[in-house]
């Protein structure tokens, strides 16, 4: 891949809401993008900023093991992650110690419960047994989306003023 444009958009997408959100971003930004599971250092070390953009699961960002193994080795690469999920705004997903000097943004994506993989149906519905034995053992929030049963869209372009700011450099 020859770089053409300053600013990459790494991401790893479960659903499509990632996805989604990288091309918005680079339809507002001329920007390159490319899957986390495909990048090499020397790819990555061709751009400027890079935003790495991955789903939350199970409270983890997908996608973060490649950053991990290249962030080290990016002095010159002004580096932020888009973490994406179900969760509220006022949700705040957490680094790995290694990476906590790394700006972190967030963005609300989509719950569809019929889309969802076998391992995470299994994970909701051992989430909905729990709730139903403890009720006050989840957030509000959490308790409503797990009894949702048509998807939920909650992807909105202002989530991205924050990463269009960072991109700019303010």
């Amino acid at each position: 891949m020859e770089n053409h444009n300053s600013t990459l958009l790494l991401y790893s997408s479960r659903y499509g809401a990632v996805k989604e959100y990288a091309d918005r971003l680079a339809g507002m930004r001329d920007c390159d993008i490319m899957e986390a599971k495909d990048a090499k250092l020397t790819q990555l070390r061709a751009y400027d900023t890079i935003i790495w953009m991955g789903g939350v699961y199970e409270e983890k960002i997908q996608g973060l093991e490649t950053l991990q193994r290249y962030h080290k080795k990016l002095t010159d690469q002004r580096i932020a992650v888009l973490a994406v999920g179900a969760a509220p705004e006022e949700y705040q997903p957490q680094l790995p110690g290694d990476l906590d000097d790394i700006p972190l943004f967030y963005a609300r994506g989509r719950w569809n419960p019929e889309s969802l993989n076998w391992k995470d149906q299994m994970l909701v519905k051992m989430l909905q047994a729990a709730l139903s034995r403890k009720p006050d053992a989840a957030p509000v929030w959490m308790q409503e989306l797990l009894t949702q049963k048509e998807p939920q869209d909650f992807i909105q372009d202002y989530y991205l003023e924050p990463v269009l700011d960072f991109i700019s450099g303010r």
